[in-house]
């Protein structure tokens, strides 16, 4: 309702402005009816391709489809999302965060098993730099600690679509971190897996570790007994199962 009044006031100035001009310099006359009729067009086309997440009241949406406004609205849609452990061999969880985007970021991530155990974990700062950044650097250490510790990949997920479309249409998504995602695809394609995504609820590990290693600008390695107190929490719920609740 906001949006449409305010586009209409705006509309409502600019005709009558192209009104008087007209009359004044192009001696053309414009009746009100017809200038009523622009902004309803201008209106209709405007809302056409706008999607609205926020439904307004019985009382406004009446008043709109009186004006013979009628905008689209998506709602959002619950879903279920939660960890989902590997069914054999080790899964990996990646994650990057900036303070600032860009200024300091830093990468994270774990190796869990079928069980839900943390083999290992890592919290990287990395200095200035975007978040993409980070999430490359993120997976490319994350994949360097398995191969050095001997454990065997056999899914990666991460929750940054940018990254997991990358390699999948095989682009680097931006050339500050091309040394990084370079090396990381040699990596996915010497171990024959990919990059899946993950919702950022069911990669709750990997995120407070990226967000844990922005404030402490430290790199350090984890077991499961040396962990951060502050992923513990994430830890335990991802091994329990229990599911978290995503708008879509």
């Amino acid at each position: 309702m906001g949006f449409i009044a305010t586009y209409v006031v705006l509309l409502l100035l600019w005709e009558i402005w192209k009104c008087r001009c007209a009359k004044r310099f192009d001696s053309t006359y414009k009746s009100v009816g017809k200038i009523t009729v622009d902004i309803r067009y201008a209106v209709s086309v405007a809302i056409q391709g706008v999607i609205f997440k926020h439904e307004c009241s019985a009382n406004s949406l009446a008043i709109l489809r009186t004006f013979g406004f009628k905008p689209t609205v998506k709602l959002k849609v619950p879903k279920i999302v939660r960890w989902i452990p590997p069914k054999h061999g080790v899964c990996l969880n990646i994650d990057g965060a900036c303070k600032g985007n860009p200024g300091p970021c830093g990468g994270g991530g774990c190796l869990r098993n079928p069980a839900g155990d943390v083999l290992l974990s890592f919290a990287f700062f990395y200095g200035h730099g975007d978040s993409l950044l980070a999430e490359v650097r993120a997976l490319a250490d994350g994949l360097r600690l398995a191969a050095l510790h001997g454990f065997h990949i056999t899914s990666v997920y991460s929750d940054s679509l940018i990254l997991v479309q990358s390699f999948i249409h095989d682009k680097c998504p931006s050339w500050k971190c091309s040394w990084w995602w370079r090396l990381a695809r040699s990596l996915l394609q010497q171990l024959h897996v990919c990059v899946a995504h993950s919702f950022r609820e069911a990669n709750r590990v990997a995120d407070t570790l990226a967000s844990y290693a922005c404030d402490s600008q430290e790199r350090s390695i984890y077991s499961l007994s040396t962990i951060p107190i502050i992923c513990k929490g994430p830890v335990v719920l991802d091994k329990s199962g229990l599911p978290s609740v995503r708008l879509l």
